[in-house]
């Protein structure tokens, strides 16, 4: 066993710092590992590590954004499930609205939750965009409806 200069913590022989505190062991077999490496081993480390490739923020500590080898990388975001019920309400709002749509409110309804599914949502926002389209176009055929009804060419008068 050898045991730290520094804190005197006991380690086992084959180790070249120590457990505790992380001293380097002054002997002839760290130097020699450090300077010439076993056949098919890779050569270890020496000196202090390139601090370019540690984990650090990017732009703030808030951004959630973190660089390695300097590539970004974003953790994936956490998807509030409200905003999926908000996604699927706007498109059954849409699909009612080509059915019951009085004064227009139900596909007005389907197209502002439709926004907000699109505007703060990630994971639905595929889904939001499509209720939008529904809303959209439940609303223009509803005003083509009325319309051909004024007129008197409506068959659903």
């Amino acid at each position: 066993m050898k045991t730290c200069d520094k804190c005197g913590a006991e380690n086992p022989n084959k180790n070249k710092f120590c457990g505790t505190c992380g001293a380097v062991f002054d002997s002839e077999e760290v130097k020699t590992a450090a300077t010439e490496p076993e056949e098919g081993k890779a050569e270890p480390m020496s000196g202090t590590p390139d601090p370019d490739r540690f984990v650090k923020p990017v732009n703030s500590p808030d951004s959630g954004s973190y660089s390695y080898d300097n590539k970004a990388y974003t953790p994936p975001v956490k998807d509030n499930a409200d905003y999926g019920t908000v996604a699927v309400l706007s498109l059954i709002l849409g699909i009612v609205g080509f059915f019951i749509n009085p004064f227009y409110t139900v596909s007005i309804a389907g197209f502002i939750l439709g926004v907000i599914g699109c505007v703060n949502s990630v994971n639905y926002k595929t889904l939001a965009t499509f209720g939008m389209i529904v809303s959209i176009t439940s609303f223009v055929m509803q005003v083509i409806v009325d319309l051909f009804c004024t007129l008197g060419f409506g068959i659903f008068c």
